[in-house]
């Protein structure tokens, strides 16, 4: 199966790319267990905090806007750390973020300081980060 290693990164991976698929599908369980198996694993940028029980009890019944992208934030953080921990140092962890979302760019810069290896958004499929 070696012939079939892809070069991506400075790492050989399985040509296996998970997209980022939104409400709380592609969050770090997803992507870590993908990179665990040498592919390149993608986590949805969209309102993580849903999967943190404290971020949603934070935010619960606001109408504050940066509130909530805050907590995102955090989401966020945390998604990713625990994904990389889920690879076990294998694969690639990578962040699609939504060109269309207002806090575009804190997620993309959240997603870079928290250890991903890639963030790309749509339409066309940038990448900008690279630890």
């Amino acid at each position: 199966m070696t012939e079939h290693w892809l070069k991506l990164a400075g790492r050989r991976l399985l040509p296996i790319v998970q997209g980022g698929m939104g409400i709380g599908i592609s969050a770090h369980r997803l992507a870590g267990t993908v990179a665990a198996h040498n592919g390149m694993g993608t986590i949805a940028s969209i309102d993580l905090r849903h999967h943190h029980p404290d971020l949603m009890a934070q935010t619960r019944g606001t109408r504050d806007k940066a509130r909530i992208e805050a907590a995102n934030l955090v989401a966020l953080d945390r998604e990713i750390r625990s994904a990389r921990e889920l690879s076990g140092g294998r694969g690639l962890v990578a962040v699609n973020v939504m060109k269309a979302v207002g806090s575009h760019a804190q997620l993309v810069r959240q997603a870079c300081e928290s250890g991903a290896d890639a963030s790309s958004w749509a339409p066309a499929c940038h990448l900008t980060c690279r630890n």
